[in-house]
């Protein structure tokens, strides 16, 4: 018998620039094997390609791999990950409880986001939240998606939004698009939010003034500043195609929709409750 046990363990690797504590350096020792493949005049019997990581995969671990951000390849002009687009907020999400038999192998089209990940795995692996930690948490537990992957109904009801946001800081307010980043830029002094909203049938996303006192978007009622919106149709997405959406602005064609939209993202966000903390968008 052994003891079931919960380890959540967040690694940060040389990023760019490549940097790391300078104190790790002398905590390697050696260089990398010169000769790391075994020479073909060696008989394989002579070689022993078992490790401790023996039978990793069939015991009872329950995995989440995903990413942080997507990445940009040249479309929409854009190179690299700094926005609110599909390409910078979509990222792969993979979930292994092998107990769970009918997930195993299988895909769903469920909303997701990276806060997401926390209570799903909580459920799956029996650890209950007590109700103080429960409510206090901004995601929604996968898990029945898991039990019934194919419950396209199921997958639909059990979220119908993913939020995601992105700040601008521009240089010169007559060309925007240039040199916005605000990398190495302390919040108080971000000039612009974006914030996107993702459905099952859209993408829309408002963009707003940042108040780096109170560290908020300065939203104006009855109407948010026209800085700027956007919406973008996903009607028919399956996910096989990333280059065939979002590439016209339908916020002026569907004003229904925008408006709907705008509703919603702003009872999600603009409000100021503790649900307006986001994460990135995360769509299986």
């Amino acid at each position: 018998m052994h003891t079931p046990f919960f380890l959540a363990v967040g690694f940060r690797k040389p990023h760019l620039p490549f940097r790391f504590p300078a104190p790790f350096l002398a905590l390697v020792e050696g260089d990398v094997a010169a000769h790391p493949t075994l020479s073909p005049t060696v008989p394989p019997i002579a070689h022993h390609d078992a490790s401790r990581a023996r039978g990793l995969y069939s015991r009872s671990r329950l995995v989440a791999l995903h990413s942080d951000h997507g990445w940009s390849l040249g479309e929409h002009g854009e190179w690299q990950k700094f926005s609110n687009f599909e390409h910078g907020t979509r990222v792969p999400l993979i979930m292994r409880a092998p107990w769970v038999r009918e997930s195993v192998g299988t895909r769903s089209s469920v909303l997701a986001e990276l806060i997401d990940i926390f209570p799903t795995m909580a459920e799956l692996a029996g650890a209950p939240l007590d109700p103080q930690t429960a409510a206090s948490l901004d995601g929604t537990s996968l898990a029945p998606v898991l039990r019934a992957p194919a419950d396209a109904a199921l997958a639909r009801a059990l979220k119908h939004r993913a939020l995601s946001q992105y700040m601008r800081c521009p240089r010169d307010a007559a060309q925007p698009q240039k040199a916005n980043d605000c990398l190495f830029t302390d919040r108080s002094q971000i000039a612009f939010m974006g914030y996107t909203v993702r459905t099952h049938t859209h993408r829309f996303t408002q963009w707003a003034a940042w108040n780096g006192s109170s560290l908020r978007s300065v939203w104006q009622q009855p109407r948010w500043p026209d800085i700027g919106e956007e919406l973008y149709s996903h009607v028919g997405d399956d996910g096989s195609d990333f280059d065939r959406y979002e590439n016209k602005n339908c916020n002026a064609s569907e004003p229904n929709v925008a408006a709907a939209l705008r509703v919603l993202l702003h009872e999600a966000v603009a409000n100021g409750s503790a649900k307006a903390r986001v994460d990135l968008v995360l769509v299986p």
